[in-house]
C-alpha cells in the first residue's frame, strides 16, 4: 500500500453567475434596505448592504486548487495538516456527480472537512484511512448542501 495517497481537486465548483443573477440580488438587496430604513431600522438595512455586496464579490471569486494528500500523520490540504488525533472520524460519499471525503474533526469551530475526490481511487483512499480514523456514515451539512446549490 501507498505510504501517501495525492491529489488535486478545485476547492467548490465554479457557477458563472449571469447578469440577471446580480440585478436580483441588487433588487432583492434594495427592496429590504428601503423596507428596513421605512420601519425606522437603519443597522438593518446597513447590514442586508454590507451582506449583498460580501454575497457579490464571493460569488464572483474563482475556486483555488487544493493540494491534498493523506499520509501516516493525518490529511494534508494545502500545507495545512490535520492530523489524526485531531479527527474522530471519515465517510466516503459517492454519488454520480462526484466522490466526496468526509471528515469529522475534534474541533468545535470546524466539525466537518469535506474534500473533493478527484483523480485517485476512492478505496484506495478508504483502505488507507481506516486504519487510522473510524469508518462512520457522516453526510454534508445542510448549509454545505444550500451553498452548492446556490452555486457557492
Amino acid at each position: 500500500m501507498n505510504e501517501q495517497i495525492s491529489w488535486d481537486a478545485e476547492e467548490f465548483e465554479h457557477r458563472p453567475k449571469s447578469n440577471d443573477w446580480y440585478w436580483a440580488v441588487g433588487i432583492i438587496t434594495a427592496a429590504i434596505a428601503v423596507a428596513s430604513i421605512m420601519f425606522e431600522n437603519i443597522f438593518l438595512a446597513i447590514f442586508i448592504v454590507i451582506s449583498s455586496l460580501a454575497l457579490i464579490l464571493q460569488s464572483a471569486q474563482k475556486p483555488r486548487l487544493l493540494n491534498i494528500s493523506i499520509d501516516n500523520r493525518g490529511i494534508l490540504i494545502n500545507k495545512r495538516l490535520f492530523p489524526f488525533n485531531s479527527l474522530e472520524s471519515f465517510w466516503l460519499e459517492k454519488t454520480e456527480h462526484e466522490d466526496k471525503l468526509i471528515v469529522k474533526s475534534k474541533k468545535a469551530l470546524m466539525p466537518f472537512i469535506i474534500i473533493p475526490v478527484h483523480q485517485v481511487d476512492s478505496m484506495e483512499i478508504e483502505q488507507f484511512l481506516i486504519e487510522h480514523l473510524k469508518e462512520e456514515e457522516l453526510h454534508e451539512p445542510l448549509a454545505q448542501k444550500i451553498m452548492e446549490r446556490l452555486g457557492f
